[in-house]
């Protein structure tokens, strides 16, 4: 079901929408809160089902039956929770963000040519959220978001905004051009809050230095290794995603010190990637199988089920007692382009198309959340 909120933006006439509502379906941002807990360490205690049960049934607009807790802590740490789910599909939607890196220490390292995210000196406080690109590895954005219960977002706008710019994206210690973008979700409950949802946004555009317009891809490469190594290590396939964070730790790129054959970091994590079996999505009645390979495992309401296999009587069990199985997994293809560098092969994919079945949803980097048991299962 799609949800609306009303939306203010700064500044006016870059608004991606053109208009003073947007909409998110439940779907979208149920499916970013997947995304964003398994890339996170909250993948061990994922329920997958986020949001449906909490709002009013029947009401167009994004509205919660009740407020979010009556103690402030819990309203504070729900608020938080589900304003990150809101932006992030508000990110993959609208503002057309693909890959996103977390950004929990003062230095976050994306590879060769001595590219990294690094706190500003002498802006203390959290971080913000995320750096995130497009599947075209452009628009390097640096992202915040934030949950509210007032009545005017403008201040926690504002500070969410201020959080923003405490990193920046550089190379060779000069900072690269960057998106800096601050989303506040204000909530709204059918009974004892506000009446209205809103998404207000402050996204400005910050040049980077000259010198280095050249390593946009090369910045973007890394955040989609940082992406999918926490996305592969949450889904048990820890062998790979270290591999990709051994790409991501080089500071120079010195192709004298490599092989004749090409970097052997690469080759590396290329044969991990081979050693992992692939999957096919097949509809239990009616059409042939889906034909792209998929990298990826089984989850439940009691986390990652790692190698295990899961047959069609299996996943019905499992529905029934509401565990809800699910098949997480990532196009070999697009895999295979992010572990050799192949920014150009990525460009051209079409990954950057979704599908929206609720039971087979894909999102724009080549992820899959394949509900399972009920007209799909994967082998």
């Amino acid at each position: 079901m799609t949800r609306t909120f009303d939306h203010q933006f700064q500044p006016a006439h870059l608004n991606p929408v053109g208009g003073g509502a947007v909409s998110l379906t439940v779907a979208e941002i149920e499916s970013a809160g997947i995304r964003e807990v398994l890339q996170t360490t909250g993948a061990r205690v994922g329920s997958w089902s986020i949001l449906d049960g909490l709002l009013e049934p029947g009401e167009k607009a994004f509205l919660f039956r009740e407020p979010l807790g009556a103690a402030r802590e819990v309203k504070v740490a729900a608020s938080g929770l589900f304003g990150r789910f809101v932006a992030r599909a508000y990110l993959e939607r609208y503002m057309k963000m693909t890959f996103f890196a977390h950004l929990g220490s003062k230095v976050v390292r994306l590879g060769g040519h001595s590219i990294e995210i690094r706190r500003k000196r002498g802006c203390a406080g959290d971080l913000p959220d995320w750096v995130a690109c497009s599947g075209h590895l452009s628009d390097l954005t640096i992202a915040e978001a934030k949950g509210s219960h007032d009545k005017d977002p403008s201040k926690r706008l504002s500070g969410a905004y201020k959080q923003a710019g405490r990193v920046d994206v550089l190379q060779s210690r000069k900072p690269m051009r960057v998106k800096r973008i601050a989303i506040v979700t204000r909530w709204a409950s059918k009974i004892g809050g506000h009446k209205n949802p809103i998404i207000a946004v402050k996204d400005p555009v910050e040049p980077g230095h000259p010198d280095t317009e050249g390593y946009l891809d090369d910045a973007g490469l890394g955040i989609a290794r940082v992406h999918m190594a926490n996305l592969l290590n949450a889904l048990g396939m820890e062998s790979l995603a270290a591999s990709l964070r051994e790409l991501l730790a080089r500071q120079t790129q010195d192709l004298k010190s490599e092989s004749p054959g090409g970097d052997p970091r690469v080759e590396e994590a290329t044969e991990e990637l081979a050693r992992i079996k692939g999957r096919v999505m097949e509809p239990i009645v009616g059409q042939s199988s889906f034909p792209l390979e998929l990298v990826g495992s089984y989850i439940t309401r009691a986390g990652p089920l790692g190698e295990h296999e899961m047959s069609l009587s299996v996943a019905r069990s499992l529905r029934s007692i509401g565990l809800r199985p699910m098949f997480v997994g990532v196009e070999r293809r697009v895999l295979q382009a992010v572990v050799e560098g192949k920014v150009d092969k990525l460009r051209t994919m079409d990954i950057n198309s979704t599908n929206t079945d609720p039971a087979a949803r894909r999102d724009s980097t080549g992820t899959w959340l394949i509900e399972v048991g009920e007209r799909f299962i994967v082998r």
